[in-house]
């Protein structure tokens, strides 16, 4: 077991690479389950309450290290008749076994979901149906980028911003190997009130924490009403593993709440964004 590289076969004497083996290597190219970047799958509605699932191709870890490549054969998956009143919502999924199907909720333990369709009252015919194309679990190679590892946008908009301290963006993720990952925060904030020139109304500073140990900190100052967004960004090291996140905020100078949040409105200001992001292995 595992004395031969793949894809050299076993021997007749049964010495060489096993079913356990290849299942290992497939496990260590991907970091997750779901469809090859250029594996097909595609769902699309069709003239019935059915939908048609295009030829692809997906892997799925089942545990230990361990994963299993499907082929997925063009095929059509029925759906129930559409509700009397209000909506639901159809997920076609692949079930852990590799069978495709619909089901309403999460997608089968094991298993991953290909798309979702919102299916109103009343069609009969799932082309009607509104599609998601934010369900689609893809599979990740190993060595690519994991993609956004947590998101916090503060909803607050023309929020008198607190003076002492307030821990805002908390969240938890998981590294699969020792990895460069890029913190990213903007904020954007104006002052309470105009002030004279040179005169700074407000310091706004912020700290980030990772696994509650302070990492980084900068200051912004603002001095007149029209808001300002400032932007900063860092690159740090972390280990495989669990790992939690966080900022503090608070005013360092100025007058008792001195600073205002923005985000949205008719300036489409950007609010305050923290966001992580996995930038690859370490080397």
């Amino acid at each position: 077991m595992g004395q031969w590289p793949w894809p050299k076969m076993p021997s007749a004497e049964g010495v060489g690479t096993s079913e356990k083996d290849l299942q290992r290597i497939v496990g260590a190219q991907y970091h997750t389950s779901g469809i090859l970047p250029t594996g097909g799958c595609e769902v699309t509605g069709t003239s019935s309450m059915a939908y048609e699932v295009s030829p692809g191709a997906v892997v799925l870890h089942y545990g230990d290290g361990l994963a299993l490549m499907h082929a997925v054969e063009a095929q059509t998956v029925l759906t129930q008749p559409a509700p009397a009143t209000g909506s639901r919502v159809d997920r076609i999924a692949m079930d852990r076994d590799g069978f495709v199907r619909v089901v309403e909720g999460p997608a089968p333990a094991g298993g991953i979901t290909l798309r979702t369709f919102t299916v109103p009252a009343g069609i009969t015919a799932t082309e009607d149906a509104q599609p998601s194309d934010f369900d689609r679990n893809y599979a990740i190679p190993a060595g690519a980028s994991l993609g956004r590892l947590h998101a916090y946008h503060d909803p607050s908009n023309n929020v008198v911003g607190e003076k002492g301290e307030v821990q805002k963006g908390f969240g938890e993720f998981e590294l699969p190997s020792d990895r460069l990952v890029r913190f990213d925060l903007t904020h954007c904030v104006s002052a309470l009130q105009n002030d004279t020139p040179g005169t700074d109304s407000a310091a706004v500073r912020w700290r980030v924490y990772i696994d509650d140990v302070l990492e980084l900190s900068f200051h912004t100052r603002v001095t007149w009403r029209n808001p300002q967004t400032n932007f900063m960004s860092f690159t740090t090291l972390l280990r495989e593993g669990s790992h939690r996140v966080h900022y503090m905020q608070d005013q360092t100078e100025g007058m008792d709440s001195g600073f205002v949040m923005h985000k949205g409105g008719s300036g489409a200001y950007p609010g305050m964004r923290f966001e992580v992001w996995d930038a690859g292995v370490s080397r």
